[in-house]
């Protein structure tokens, strides 16, 4: 039950449960998205009455951004190098967003109407969304009566926000965040309190969604850092979340909320043993995270326009392709990274 065993001494075992956390939280997104593909924009899915300001999919891409900020921490502190650590982040997220927005070009033209602007749109469609930046989110003619709208790749945008998180990482590395103790503390804590600040005065969307995101890297960042301090115990989250629940409604929540989650999800990533039998099959919560929406989509388009047909026509699909994409797609893609004198241990994936 790992009662007093320190993050520290577990940090570096591969015998661990996050491929199966990860897989978990990229079909929660999915479940969630069930309601208002279904119903069309608006609609949430009901746990968000449990709690105020969290779906599902929010918590779910919460687990994915805590996760990362420990592993890709932990990376940068073993090979410190940035060249290797933006081609890693590079090879991780890259080589199976192109195939996925090949794919989703290709079913387009099939789908559309008008074909003729579909393959006109591919230089645009590709460029911008793999800019990450300005996503293109619709093609013409594809999805025009689906309840939600024509939105083709409606889970992209998370995806420049971890880039965000890399970039500050890595910076913050440069800058001594893994060095002397006075300058880690330092940098901590000045990211610290830009990232629990309440943004007065600011409410430009993704000034927001900066804030929302990178609060869970950095306490997964934070979590590595003290990994020696941090006891693993699972009667302390039991007790760090019911903590939290009672504040339900007060301004604290949605800070301390995703604390006590970025926690928990350690604890119940390091419990010992039954972990390495799901990370034989493969890391398959990327390719379920990118291909889940235009699957969604399509099966609403086709008349699944209830949440529970449109999971059941959409996940066993969303698993095939994300085990295609895996196997075909970003297991080899890693495999570059041993080949331009890497390390040989697999790349960390956080958020999708």
């Amino acid at each position: 039950m790992l009662h007093g065993s320190r993050l520290g001494d577990r940090a570096g075992d591969r015998d661990n449960h996050f491929d199966l956390i990860r897989m978990i939280a990229a079909v929660a997104v999915l479940i969630s998205h069930a309601w208002p593909l279904s119903y069309g924009r608006g609609w949430a899915e009901p746990m968000s009455t449990i709690l105020p300001g969290f779906s599902l999919g929010h918590v779910a891409v919460l687990v994915f951004f805590a996760i990362s900020g420990f592993f890709i921490a932990q990376s940068f502190d073993r090979t410190p190098d940035p060249i290797r650590f933006v081609r890693a982040r590079a090879l991780r997220l890259f080589p199976a967003l192109v195939v996925m927005l090949l794919a989703t070009h290709a079913a387009a033209m099939v789908l559309s109407d008008s074909p003729g602007a579909v393959w006109a749109a591919a230089p645009a469609y590709l460029a911008r969304n793999l800019s990450l930046v300005s996503l293109q989110q619709t093609l013409p003619g594809v999805f025009t009566a689906a309840p939600f709208g024509p939105t083709v790749n409606g889970s992209l945008w998370t995806l420049m926000y971890e880039v965000i998180c890399y970039a500050g990482l890595l910076l913050a590395g440069l800058a001594g965040l893994f060095g002397a103790r006075s300058r880690r503390m330092a940098i901590l804590v000045g990211v610290g309190l830009l990232a629990i600040a309440i943004p007065t005065g600011v409410d430009h969307p993704r000034v927001l969604r900066v804030l929302d995101l990178g609060w869970p890297f950095f306490l997964g960042v934070c979590l590595y850092i003290w990994r020696d301090r941090v006891v693993l115990d699972l009667r302390i989250v039991i007790a760090v979340f019911g903590a939290t629940m009672l504040l339900r409604g007060t301004g604290v929540f949605t800070t301390l909320f995703p604390a006590a989650l970025a926690y928990g999800v350690m604890v119940v990533g390091f419990l010992p043993r039954r972990g390495r039998a799901w990370q034989k099959p493969g890391d398959y919560s990327y390719g379920i995270y990118i291909y889940a929406f235009p699957i969604q989509q399509l099966g609403a388009s086709l008349g699944y326009t209830t949440p529970m047909a449109n999971i059941a026509f959409a996940l066993p699909l969303t698993f095939v392709c994300a085990i295609l994409s895996w196997h075909l797609v970003e297991r080899p893609a890693l495999s570059l990274k041993r080949g331009f004198g890497g390390s040989r241990r697999p790349l960390p994936m956080g958020a999708p």
